[in-house]
């Protein structure tokens, strides 16, 4: 049995007396907080609201480069709250407030989310971001990967306003896999194709790679996955790779040596 554990604003919240003390000024509004919790997950806050500090003695701290919705979403978030149907691009504001503040568990998860969470047309540019921004080499190679099959989403706006720097970037990484995946596919063994022959088994038609005729039955031949369950075994299977035989006769000419 799964028995979730309270969040941390839950906790708090029936303990009236502990009543907020400190707020983070946003855009001319508030976020309230409770600074010995904000300071026992951020080294960084735990500094600022250091007695004798100027913060400490107004309890105000002054936030910039952030929106207020965003510091909002990722107080409450620090408080335990999830974050339900938030968008890639709203999640790497979130990571960029807890990685100026050095909220290590904030971090922590949201990098699992970008490591993990699939990549799609409308979130890859917001992937890309994180991946150049925190240097995170597999987040790239998935972008790259993703790129790769999804060449069109280099037409897309958000991917255009990209820096240059990164565009670069993940277009040479794309363009290597799919020269490593040419490459792969030259190396590979020509399959024939028997264009007038089905398998007499599953019916498959027309038989691809190695063609299995019985030695015995007439016109009977078989597929390699097939031969490979051990199908009609009791009788002598010719493996042919094509039409013609290892001595140089059409393979029908071949089989009837055996008859």
């Amino acid at each position: 049995m799964l028995l979730a554990a309270p969040s941390v604003r839950q906790l708090i919240g029936f303990n009236f007396f502990i009543e907020f003390d400190a707020q983070l000024i946003v855009d001319d509004q508030s976020v309230q907080i409770h600074r010995n919790y904000m300071s026992l997950i951020s080294p960084v806050f735990a500094a600022m609201f250091k007695e004798g500090t100027k913060e400490a003695q107004t309890g105000h701290l002054d936030i910039p480069d952030f929106t207020y919705e965003i510091v909002k979403r990722a107080i409450d978030y620090c408080y335990g709250e999830s974050l339900v149907e938030e968008s890639a691009h709203s999640i790497l504001d979130i990571y960029r407030f807890a990685d100026k503040y050095d909220i290590a568990a904030i971090r922590k998860t949201i990098d699992d989310h970008f490591e993990k969470d699939s990549i799609t047309e409308d979130t890859f540019c917001d992937f890309l971001s994180y991946a150049s921004e925190q240097n995170n080499d597999e987040v790239m190679k998935r972008c790259a990967k993703f790129l790769k099959d999804n060449m069109h989403t280099t037409l897309r706006s958000d991917f255009i306003a990209l820096e240059s720097d990164v565009m670069k970037e993940t277009l040479n990484l794309a363009a290597e896999l799919i020269k490593e995946t040419m490459a792969e596919k030259e190396s590979e063994p020509v399959r024939f194709v028997h264009k007038t022959t089905s398998c007499d088994v599953c019916q498959v038609y027309p038989i691809i790679g190695i063609r299995y005729k019985c030695a015995v039955c007439s016109n009977y031949d078989m597929c390699e996955n097939c031969e490979r369950k051990g199908l009609h075994a009791e009788h002598v299977l010719l493996r042919m790779a094509n039409d013609k035989s290892n001595f140089g006769i059409g393979i029908e000419d071949f089989a009837h040596l055996f008859n």
